[in-house]
């Protein structure tokens, strides 16, 4: 979530609406405006740097979250009482901004090239008050509600960048587009984890693949793998690259609510899941409901259709989708906008067991808490993606796998990037 949202809008509601003291504010505004910050778990000590803020103004881990009541604080106890807030009284539940001329308008009014200006064809009403569960103010409390996400910042840049880079393939290449439809000229491309052959996410997948294929040839023991790194942001960032060209059998992680499933994933290959009685979806998730993403498309005057993401043409695992973005259906028809994303929300089935593919790669990425206290003698490579400047900090690492009882030999892989103050700093400790 941008720095900036912290500053602006959760004191508002922190101090304005839920009454929290001064001194638990400004705790939590210096918190979450430093991206570099991390501060302990207010019920269990746990150093991170994500944690949940509570109307009452403490600050916890999503896991302490998930133990405790739903609908009071998981460190004083403190009930979440319901408040009241302005909301959007638009039934499309977007922002409404009043113009210069006195005219209210929302995010899908544009003027195009030729003059003509397009917008909604409802009628648009100013906000007012309405009361919010504390529950659902709780969540509303919490970064990426009613704020974009990092991702979400980035994605119109992204899909530029992809669009320069294909029609540079081509002698006689359209202007690229934006989401919107509105043209623009074209950045310069840049390489990045996706296609860049020269990344520390590539150099992972090449080595995987490469064991993959000499187990299938006669080999005797499965590619497992494990990713380390102290920081969450390469760990997240090589966990999307593997699961974009692996799928999501194929990497499981060791943090979150859910590590004990994860870390079955990973050495069993047994995966635990629900099937969705309303789309027939089958999740992972521990959720009650169903959240397959549902987007509500609209053509510029039609009456709003509500199709999957999967529908959507050139879709793909991981993208992010925001309201007002035009987008064209597989089956085809007219442009059409995305008005709003909501959730399937149907029920689950009884859980299930399915067993994954033995000879195929499997990755857990493992964080700092994750160090020591786990036995894996059956690991064949471990991948350290930053470089551990202690050197009993990274035995501790390694002997996750090379230990008593291993059973065979591990490669370890230790991923600098070349040219980079990171190799530079390596080569001098080193010598």
């Amino acid at each position: 979530c941008p720095s900036d949202g912290m500053e602006v809008h959760k004191p508002r509601r922190l101090e304005k609406v839920h009454k929290t003291p001064q001194r638990k504010t400004d705790r939590a505004v210096r918190f979450f405006a430093d991206e570099t910050s991390s501060l302990p778990c207010a019920k269990c000590a746990l150093s991170l740097s994500f944690l949940l803020v509570a109307p009452c103004g403490c600050l916890y881990c999503p896991e302490c979250a998930a133990k405790a009541s739903p609908s009071a604080c998981a460190v004083c106890a403190k009930t979440f009482v319901d408040v009241e807030d302005d909301v959007s009284d638009d039934r499309w539940e977007h922002p409404v901004a009043k113009r210069a001329d006195g005219t209210l308008r929302c995010r899908f009014w544009r003027d195009t090239d030729d003059g003509r200006t397009i917008g909604c064809s409802h009628v648009h009403t100013s906000s007012k008050k309405q009361k919010m569960p504390g529950g659902e103010a709780f969540v509303w409390l919490q970064p990426g509600v009613e704020l974009q996400w990092r991702e979400a910042v980035l994605e119109r840049d992204t899909a530029a960048r992809a669009a320069a880079f294909q029609a540079s393939g081509t002698a006689s290449a359209a202007p690229a587009r934006t989401p919107a439809g509105t043209a623009f000229a074209a950045p310069a491309w840049t390489p990045t984890v996706v296609d860049d052959a020269h990344t520390k996410a590539r150099h992972v997948l090449d080595r995987l693949e490469s064991a993959v294929a000499a187990f299938r040839s006669g080999g005797s023991r499965p590619v497992r793998a494990i990713l380390f790194a102290e920081d969450r942001k390469i760990l997240d960032w090589v966990g999307h690259y593997l699961i974009m060209r692996l799928g999501q059998d194929a990497v499981a992680q060791h943090w979150g609510t859910h590590r004990a499933d994860e870390l079955r994933k990973f050495r069993s290959g047994l995966v635990a899941y629900r099937t969705c009685l309303s789309c027939g979806a089958a999740s992972e998730d521990k959720c009650k409901t169903c959240g397959r993403r549902v987007l509500v498309l609209t053509a510029v005057e039609d009456l709003p259709t509500r199709v999957f993401e999967e529908n959507v043409r050139d879709h793909r695992l991981g993208r992010v989708y925001s309201v007002g973005e035009t987008v064209s259906l597989v089956a085809g028809g007219p442009p059409r906008i995305i008005r709003a994303i909501a959730r399937c929300g149907g029920t689950y089935g009884a859980e299930r067991t399915r067993q994954l593919d033995r000879g195929a790669a499997r990755v857990l990425l493992l964080h700092h808490d994750g160090r020591h206290g786990l036995d894996l003698p059956f690991v064949t490579h471990i991948f350290l993606l930053r470089t551990i400047w202690e050197s009993g900090y990274e035995k501790q690492v390694v002997s996750r796998a090379c230990r008593l009882g291993c059973e065979g030999p591990v490669v370890v892989d230790q991923v600098l990037a070349r040219g980079t103050a990171e190799e530079a700093l390596f080569d001098r400790v080193a010598s």
